[in-house]
Parts: C-alpha cells; structure tokens; sequence
C-alpha cells in the first residue's frame, strides 16, 4: 500500500488529502489498476459539500461515467450538509474505489444516529429533512455504524452489478 498527501489544486477551500494506492486482489477482474482511496478531513462551514463534491470529482470522475459521478456527487453533498447542520467536531470524508463499487463515508465527532419519527405539519414539508431519503433511494447500499456518526454509501460502477451483501466473485 502506498499513500501520498496530495496539497490544495489552489482552489479555495480544498484541503489537502491522504491519497491511497492498494494493490488489487489477485485474481480479480475490472479496472486494472490499484484500488483508490482517500481521506480528507473538512471544514465545518457552508462551503463543506461543495468541497466534498470536488474532491470526489477530481479523484474518480473520470472512472464513475456521468451518472454515477453526479449521484456520487448528491450524495455526498447531503451526507455532509447533515455532518455540518447536525454533527460535532471535526467532518472527515473517506472514499474508496474498487473495481465494481464507489463507497463514501462521512464521519463526524457526534455520539451517534438518533432514529425517530418526525412529524410535521404538511405545510412545512418543503423545509428539509429528506436526505437520507434521497441517499436510500438513489444508492445501491447505505448505512449507519451504530453508536457514530458515521454514515456511508455504495454507487455500483457503470456495467456492473452491485450485488447486496456480497463480493462480486472472482473470474
């Protein structure tokens, strides 16, 4: 495994971040190449999913195809405008590249995932709350790691299935 700390591309607001190469598992099918991975801790302020959406752009676009890229992109942008709006301390964004998945995770230093029913009154639907419902449906998989704040999605890559609860099989 080899990681580099990659400095700002000069545009405001991008930290630097933990680049990660992983050599593939052998005998696996796919892209090739290492798995790619990053870790990067970000600002808690209004500019956070902005950054995380450039930060996923500049590290997998060009392997995602458009329509992963912008739900990788969406996604991301609601996971930490929940870390910003909701969370504690510091918000660190991790990604990671495999051959047939995108998975992101976004972390925060809260105690952790409070589940309840929200009730409102119909008039105040339009005021929020629905990313975790746009997480749920437009991801292949997405959790919670109990007693975190640590939530995370999978995007399956273009021309493969994202098999739930399992590794695609080696060929």
């Amino acid at each position: 495994m080899t990681a580099r700390v990659v400095p700002p591309t000069g545009r405001r607001g991008v930290p630097p971040i933990m680049m990660t190469s992983v050599a593939p598992e052998r005998g696996r099918r796919g892209m090739g190449s290492a798995v790619q991975a990053f870790e990067s801790e970000l600002q808690r302020d209004v500019d956070a999913p902005a950054v995380a959406r450039r930060l996923l752009a500049d590290c997998f676009a060009p392997v995602l195809g458009e329509s992963t890229a912008a739900a990788a992109r969406l996604l991301v942008s609601e996971l930490v405008t929940n870390a910003v709006l909701h969370g504690r301390g510091r918000i660190t964004l991790e990604a990671q590249l495999s051959e047939d998945r995108l998975r992101v995770t976004v972390s925060d230093g809260g105690t952790g995932f409070k589940r309840e029913v929200r009730e409102r009154e119909f008039e105040q639907l339009g005021a929020g709350g629905w990313g975790l419902s746009i997480v749920d449906a437009e991801s292949a998989r997405w959790g919670v790691e109990e007693g975190t704040t640590r939530v995370w999605f999978e995007l399956g890559l273009p021309s493969r299935a994202l098999e739930p609860d399992s590794e695609s099989p080696a060929t």
